[in-house]
């Protein structure tokens, strides 16, 4: 009998298909690193470690991965730092994000290199300790995954039925009544817990349902049409119920990264069946775009409020990436391409400044009140609807005068600014770690209930996401955190103990 043998994984050495991508990817980014070297405005030694600190961190995260969270954290912080400030180093246009009193010096810069290197590898060893304490690896289901409940056949169509009445109807509600939206205040106000529900489905509740049907669906051989389907249509509703692109995101990606890992579960689609599959997601994709673009510019009526004069004199001229070199004219300035053109302006921001962390570790290293109680506070701090969190104030944030009444936005640090509250490079180093061990851990948990991969890549993507925008509020989190594990232990007596607990209630009536 032929032995089973394990699709291989991507970077893995057996995986000779991605080498040419892998060979053209690097070559890229030596290209990019030469050149972010050369207008370094710092010590070159400092941009290089952080070059190499968060090159060695993308890799940890595809190279025998072991974690969706941990590689989905992994790709966000390399983009929110490495790439961002490379690109800046080249084009020196504006940052997108506050930067408090940031001056762009050398000496700054190389500090915010530093802390951010030490970020990464505090990251990098988190992932380790996870590997020598042998911690499951969640990325894929072994063989074609586990047989579904006895009873899920009779229940199967009844279970879909529910769960797409849900998938429509909570996010029609939101739009109906603006209970949950990107940047506003809830205008309605349902009995508790309405609001916390509705919420908590919109961000990750229906998709995890999905998450579930789809895995049992899949792994019974019932095809990937239905489950990659509705796993758009959800995305799509929810993004532009929401008014969030970013959601589309979150929720059809993890689905779609999941299935790439686990070819063994639902076999080798046809080439057709993919490039359909492709063609359906960025078609997906850019309908959410458009459709929350134009949901947005009827909501948000000015959300960009005219800077205060004790702001606009707090808030440091953001010419580019160092303050003494001169902006190249508009007329042949790059972002004066950007800032002239809607479209390209938006594609900037949702693919490249929109990832977190770089400016926050500038406006962070730039004030003087960094201490352990500032550290404490924010660890312990909750936002409230009328009040400019820490953070806003750090770093000059241009929705401070905002009418909170009609807006809701705010600025987030990221983790490593977030740590550097205290003024101490040991605390960005630890809290770093903790958040990259706690990543990695509740979404073993999350295995362990399930043993789904599907689930694992949405949680691992929820859990990655709340690490890179780390910052404000982080107790407010909590709640969140909490209904998704009842949320998970209920689905896991479901599909291990609903035979029982029938049996037995019918034991009972007899």
């Amino acid at each position: 009998m032929q032995a089973e043998t394990a699709a291989p994984s991507f970077l893995s050495p057996a995986a000779e298909a991605p080498r040419a991508p892998i060979l053209f990817l690097f070559s890229v980014w030596a290209l990019l690193f030469a050149a972010g070297t050369w207008f370094y405005p710092g010590a070159k030694y400092s941009f290089i470690l952080f070059s190499f600190s968060f090159l060695a961190l993308l890799v940890s995260g595809f190279y025998r991965a072991k974690s969706y969270g941990y590689l989905f954290l992994a790709v966000f912080l390399w983009l929110g730092f490495w790439l961002k400030a490379t690109v800046h180093f080249l084009f020196t246009y504006a940052y997108l994000e506050p930067t408090g009193s940031f001056t762009f010096t050398p000496g700054g810069w190389d500090l915010v290199m530093n802390l951010s290197s030490a970020g990464a590898l505090a990251l990098l060893a988190s992932r380790a300790v996870y590997g020598f304490l042998n911690g499951p690896r969640m990325i894929s289901c072994s063989g074609s995954g586990d047989a579904p409940p006895i009873w899920y056949g009779a229940a199967r169509s009844w279970l879909w039925f529910g769960l797409i009445s849900l998938l429509i109807g909570v996010p029609v509600i939101n739009a109906v009544y603006d209970v949950h939206q990107i940047g506003l205040p809830p205008k309605t106000i349902f009995l508790w817990p309405g609001n916390a529900l509705i919420a908590w489905i919109l961000n990750i509740g229906g998709a995890m349902g999905l998450a579930a049907l789809a895995y049992r669906d899949i792994a019974s051989k019932r095809g990937l049409s239905p489950a990659v389907g509705a796993t758009y249509l959800e995305s799509l509703c929810t993004s532009v119920s929401m008014v969030s692109r970013g959601v589309f995101v979150y929720h059809a990606v993890p689905l779609v990264f999941a299935l790439s890992k686990n070819s063994a579960l639902h076999g080798t689609a046809s080439k057709v069946w993919r490039f359909a599959a492709v063609l359906f997601f960025f078609a997906t994709f850019a309908a959410s775009i458009f459709f929350v673009n134009v949901y947005r510019g009827r909501l948000y009526a000015d959300p960009e409020p005219a800077l205060s004069t004790a702001q606009a004199r707090s808030t440091p001229p953001r010419t580019g990436p160092v303050a003494a070199a001169p902006v190249p004219p508009r007329s042949s300035s790059i972002f004066e391409v950007l800032r002239m053109n809607t479209h390209l302006r938006q594609a900037s921001g949702l693919f490249l400044d929109r990832w977190l962390g770089l400016e926050g570790v500038m406006a962070v290293t730039a004030c003087p009140e960094k201490n352990i109680s500032l550290l404490a506070a924010g660890l312990t701090v909750k936002r409230t609807l009328s009040q400019a969190s820490m953070y806003e104030r750090i770093c000059g944030s241009d929705y401070q005068g905002m009418d909170t009444n009609k807006h809701q936005f705010g600025r987030i640090p990221g983790p490593i600014a977030f740590f550097y509250f205290s003024g101490r490079i040991w605390t960005v180093i630890a809290g770093v770690f903790a958040l990259g061990l706690l990543v990695l851990f509740l979404e073993s948990a999350v295995w362990g209930l399930t043993r789904n991969p599907l689930m694992c890549s949405l949680l691992g993507m929820m859990f990655a996401n709340n690490a890179a925008q780390f910052g404000p509020s982080p107790v407010q989190m909590l709640p969140t955190y909490a209904i998704t594990f009842i949320a998970l232990v209920l689905l896991w007596l479901l599909e291990n103990r609903a035979g029982w607990i029938f049996s037995s209630f019918g034991r009972a009536k007899q």
